[in-house]
């Protein structure tokens, strides 16, 4: 939503719409900052969750979804890969930023099978990312 958003922003920009440069920006000057950045993915980790908190995308089990993973993950790292892609889960409870690894993913070679990637963790407490 924040990226449809800044695009949004950035096309008033460039139709020269005043309101937005005169009003918006005093209003909202650390918003135009974040107009030349690039979106780039994140990995999110949470460690020690209770699956009953993490239901399944459409509500079902997660650890059904889990021990298709580790299964995939033992049999075909191929396959593993493609229903990483397909599986998404869901939290029930809000989890507090204390609980959370944020990695920043830079890919370094894009190939949809095998991505070339590193990884740079991210403090939630606004410190400089460091390469895992």
């Amino acid at each position: 939503m924040l990226t449809y958003t800044l695009d949004f922003l950035t096309e008033l920009i460039h139709l020269k719409i005043a309101w937005v440069s005169d009003n918006l920006y005093g209003a909202y000057p650390h918003i135009f900052g974040k107009l030349d950045i690039s979106p780039e993915p994140l990995l999110i980790q949470v460690d020690n969750l209770d699956l009953t908190a993490l239901p399944g995308e459409g509500g079902g089990d997660a650890g059904l979804s889990l021990k298709r993973i580790y299964e995939a993950m033992r049999d075909s790292r191929d396959m593993c890969d493609v229903l990483l892609q397909q599986t998404n889960f869901r939290l029930r409870r809000a989890i507090s930023a204390a609980e959370l690894k944020i990695w920043f993913v830079d890919v370094i070679h894009w190939d949809p099978f095998r991505p070339e990637y590193a990884l740079y963790s991210l403090s939630t407490n606004d410190t400089a990312p460091s390469p895992a």
